[in-house]
């Protein structure tokens, strides 16, 4: 029987802006959803490195796709 998962804390070891950003691309791209728009790379590397929060990041996006820029 596996023994449950344990919450770890690694303030030491952070994952950085860059690392978030390829991990969210290689997992669209296993996904088959390439993102190749620029606003929205722009608006996703703002979020990776803590400019925006998700929700301004989400709607922004949606904004955007919507044509409401």
């Amino acid at each position: 029987m596996p023994t449950p998962a344990t919450h770890t804390d690694d303030s030491t070891n952070p994952i950085t802006p860059e690392e978030s950003l390829k991990f969210a691309e290689a997992g669209m791209n296993l996904a088959g959803h390439v993102i190749t728009d620029p606003r929205i790379l722009e608006l996703l590397n703002q979020r990776a490195h803590g400019g925006i929060s998700f929700e301004e990041y989400k709607a922004a996006c949606i904004r955007h796709i919507l044509g409401g820029n």
